[in-house]
């Protein structure tokens, strides 16, 4: 098992030297030995940020927007780059940036709208439509449509991603929708 781990001291700065001595890994709380131990040179990171809108309560917007932001400023290193997408975001708009400030504008839009069923477009209207069951199965459609599409842009190019989906979850779709 090869696990990638990053050791930092109380700066932020990573820690160099360390050897095998050095870690300890334990497993149900046994002690597991460990073949070697590889420096690596830390490498530029590609971050999609989800803000999945479609499920989290209005009322924890700011809450989700602070978070985020604290991450974003917080944890992203100054080579990282990120795309910060919503569930009605053109899939043809993700771009990875290393613009902070575009970043953090993006987190700023965002707006929860679970239980909210009234479209905000003409668009939203007409593919997800009004009715709160159609509109919940379109949306989570949309919001894993959007998962699908960040992870064939960021699996496209070699190196380090990842993705963070910001989300209170689905709720449980019936296989037939009933009217």
């Amino acid at each position: 098992v090869r696990i990638s781990t990053t050791v930092t001291d109380r700066q932020g700065r990573p820690v160099t030297g360390l050897t095998v001595k050095d870690f300890e890994v334990r497993e149900d709380g046994v002690v597991q030995k460990l073949v070697s131990v590889e420096a690596r040179k830390p490498e530029p990171r590609r971050l999609a940020i989800l803000l999945d809108e479609f499920h989290v309560d209005a009322a924890d917007t700011a809450r989700v927007r602070e978070a985020v932001t604290q991450f974003v400023t917080g944890h992203l290193r100054a080579d990282d780059t990120a795309v910060v997408l919503k569930p009605l975001d053109p899939l043809t708009t993700i771009r990875l940036t290393g613009n902070r400030d575009a970043i953090l504008a993006a987190v700023a839009s965002f707006e929860g709208r679970k239980g909210n069923f009234a479209p905000r477009s003409a668009l939203e209207e007409e593919t997800i439509g009004r009715a709160p069951a159609l509109v919940e199965a379109g949306r989570a459609q949309v919001v894993l449509s959007g998962l699908r599409a960040l992870a064939t842009q960021l699996g496209a190019s070699p190196g380090r991603s990842a993705i963070l989906l910001v989300s209170e979850g689905f709720a449980r779709q019936p296989r037939r929708l009933t009217i």
